[in-house]
Parts: C-alpha cells; structure tokens; sequence
C-alpha cells in the first residue's frame, strides 16, 4: 500500500490525543486528495464535507507542523470560527503534538519551551543559547483572529480554515478572496 510522505510523518511522529494513529484507508485517500491539490498549481485549495470524529483537523496541524518543521521559510497560519477556537485547536493539536516529536525532527528554535502561541524555528538570538547564529529554517506556525483581514499581505504557504462553516460573524468567501494574494507564490 502506498502512502504519501505526510501520510507516514502522521502514522509515525502525530498522535492523537497521545497515542499514534490507526491506519485507515479512508485517511489514505484523503491524504492522497491533499497530495493532488497541492501539486495542482491552479487549485487553492479544497473544502472538505466530512462526518464527525474524523481526525481533519489533526490530520492539517500535522501536515503544517511536517511543513514548517522541514522546509526552509515555509509559514503557514490557522484561522477559525474564532480566535478562541483557533488558539484551541493551534495549542491542542499544533503545540502539545509537536513537543512529542523526537528530538531529530525539532529543528532550531528561538521560542522558549512554553511560547506556544506562534511556534518559529529562527536562529536564537541570546548570547547563552548554544545554536546562537546557527543556520535556522526560518519557518513559524502561528494562528489569527477570525476576522476577513487577519492574512491579508502576509505570505504563507498554507492556510488552514478550520470549520469555515461555523464561523457567523463575518463573511467567510471574503476572507478567502483576502487570503488567496497571500497564498500565490
């Protein structure tokens, strides 16, 4: 059975409210769906109609935290119903999953072991620290209010909506109209 490369990094390293993940084929499919839109350069994206219980979301911090954690200047931002919700799901299913990876997928970072909120892999700046002005990814995962302009100008590789469709208070196709500058490379 073939697998995507994201789809091991989440069997292997991601777990589930701390546990490691089945492997289920109806993941495998979804993880090979990613995989065609992403290579598809005239595709933004997808929504994904989905039943309860599924493990979406984890399955999208894991795919942004692979990202951010391995590629050089890869920023990639959450969005949500609301700031609330997304500060949630960044610290539950970004931060504590990621602090379980071993220490061979951790790459330098600048942010202390409890900065949660934006998770930056730059080289650290105080004189004590022992990769000072080593070379660093330059990469962050970080996570923003619900509101149509909380992306707009800023350059990320990839957004994740989480539950666009439960988001009331402002018009959620504007936000994407705002987010797509942001996403063209």
């Amino acid at each position: 059975t073939m697998i995507t490369p994201d789809h091991y990094w989440q069997l292997q390293w991601w777990p589930i409210d701390g546990a490691p993940p089945d492997y289920r084929n109806y993941d495998r499919r979804w993880f090979w769906f990613w995989y065609m839109v992403e290579n598809d350069d005239n595709c933004f994206g997808f929504n994904n109609p989905k039943p309860r219980r599924v493990g979406a979301t984890i399955k999208v911090c894991g795919i942004r935290a692979n990202r951010a954690s391995s590629q050089p200047y890869y920023t990639t931002g959450l969005q949500s119903k609301d700031e609330k919700h997304a500060e949630e799901v960044h610290f539950i299913n970004t931060y504590e999953p990621f602090r379980t990876v071993p220490f061979f997928f951790q790459p330098i970072t600048d942010s202390g072991n409890n900065t949660w909120k934006e998770i930056r892999f730059f080289s650290p700046t105080s004189k004590q620290h022992p990769d000072r002005n080593q070379p660093a990814l330059n990469s962050f995962l970080d996570y923003r209010d619900s509101g149509v302009t909380a992306y707009d100008g800023t350059k990320r590789w990839l957004i994740h909506n989480d539950e666009p469709g439960k988001t009331v208070e402002i018009d959620i196709n504007e936000r994407v109209r705002v987010q797509l500058p942001c996403l063209t490379n």
